[in-house]
């Protein structure tokens, strides 16, 4: 599981947590905010353009299934 969070290193508390977790760079990557955008990361879609897909091949499924009487 990955967890994304968001510290506040100006403050006292943040740099005491960014101090700790520097500590674990084989489980903790840091991304530092100049590099992060709003955009959505190459092989991930947006919740509404996941349920739009799962739709669209669940409609092509039920359309070429045989109707049963």
């Amino acid at each position: 599981m990955t967890v994304t969070v968001q510290i506040n290193t100006d403050t006292p508390v943040g740099k005491r947590l960014e101090k700790e977790l520097r500590r674990y760079p084989e489980t903790v990557q840091f991304i530092e905010s100049s590099i992060v955008t709003e955009t959505i990361p190459e092989g991930y879609v947006s919740l509404k353009d996941g349920f739009d897909q799962v739709r669209s091949h669940v409609k092509s499924i039920y359309k070429n299934a045989p109707v049963s009487k």
